[in-house]
Parts: structure tokens; C-alpha cells; sequence
């Protein structure tokens, strides 16, 4: 059986962080949450991942400071980040693309259209249908 795909999720709000963690596991992905950029950093190392979803609205450093981070070290530069945020301008959108974003979501956001943009993300054809109950809490 192939191992479960990895995703970092960066959010702040544990409701959110939550829901997210819920359907992607439904949808076979393992995931670990960071609260905040600090946080997501230490985690890099620590958590093999596939692809981030990050929001852009974070406590201290914005997601914008965090992608720009992670793009300029060689071992993390060709992670794949997809931005989930409730910000919806089109200069953040600019900004996320130029910055190294794969893709851009806005919240709120269709479960369904998510998933199929995680998986377009990771050159999936399809989010996997195996449920995975694992999940990781990467906090300060």
C-alpha cells in the first residue's frame, strides 16, 4: 500500500485547522498543523511533508514572509504551497504567485474543490480515498 501523502497546514484558527485535518485525513492525507510561521519552520525538519496550505493572515510573521522563508533554502524551495486564505485581493494573489505559490484558495472554500486542488498540487489525479487517522500538532 502506498504511504499516506503529507501536508503542513500553517493556519492560526483551530476551528479551521481542525476541519482541515478532518478532510484531509477523510481523504487519505496525513497532516500536521502549525499555529503559526515560527512554528511552521521548526516543523519543516521534523515533519517529511508533500505540500503546505498556508494562510496569509498569521501571529507575528504572515504567510507571506513565511513562503518567501521557506523558497529561499535549497531543501524546502520546491515544496509545493498552496495559499488558503480569507484574503481575496488581487494583489495578494500576485504577491503569493511571485512569491512561489502553486495555488491560491479562498475562504470560505467547497471541500471538494479543495481537495482537487491539493491534489493537482501534488501531481495526483485524485485525492486518495483510504481514510488516514493520524495527525500531527506542531505548536511553540
Amino acid at each position: 500500500m502506498p504511504q499516506a501523502r503529507r501536508i503542513l497546514i500553517v493556519e492560526d484558527n483551530s476551528d479551521i485547522a481542525e476541519l482541515l485535518i478532518l478532510r484531509l485525513g477523510l481523504a487519505g492525507y496525513e497532516t500536521c498543523r502549525a499555529a503559526d510561521a515560527d512554528s511552521a519552520l521548526r516543523a519543516m525538519d521534523a515533519f517529511r511533508r508533500d505540500g503546505i496550505l498556508l494562510d496569509i493572515g498569521l501571529p507575528g510573521r504572515d504567510g507571506f514572509s513565511f513562503l518567501r522563508s521557506i523558497k529561499a533554502i535549497a531543501k524546502y524551495k520546491d515544496i509545493p504551497v498552496l495559499m488558503l486564505t480569507a484574503r481575496q485581493a488581487m494583489g495578494d494573489i500576485q504577491i503569493a504567485m511571485r512569491l512561489g505559490a502553486k495555488d491560491y484558495v479562498a475562504k470560505p472554500f467547497d471541500d471538494k474543490k479543495l481537495l482537487f486542488r491539493i491534489a493537482r498540487m501534488l501531481g495526483e489525479q485524485v485525492a486518495r480515498p483510504t481514510p488516514v487517522q493520524r495527525t500531527y500538532v506542531w505548536d511553540k
